[in-house]
């Protein structure tokens, strides 16, 4: 069982052997809602790394078109 956050959305979407329990009536509303993760690095991605950047916002597309209640804010910087 997992959380219906981001994290519990992308593995239930990956896994059908997952069971989604959370506490709030609307997906994304708990942790995800109020954590200070980011999706976007704030400095240049390695060469190496950056196929896995492109295939994660591929997927974060993806899962903001599948459940519309993560509401999902692409823009913010920290300074």
């Amino acid at each position: 069982m997992v959380g219906a956050g981001i994290v519990g959305a992308s593995i239930a979407k990956k896994n059908q052997d997952v069971t989604l329990v959370d506490s709030h009536s609307k997906a994304g509303c708990g942790v995800t809602a109020n954590s200070f993760a980011w999706i976007n690095p704030s400095g240049r991605v390695p060469n190496n790394f950056q196929h896995l950047y492109d295939r994660s916002l591929a997927e974060y597309h993806v899962l903001e078109k599948e459940i519309p209640e993560l509401n999902i804010n692409w823009n913010g910087s920290l300074t």
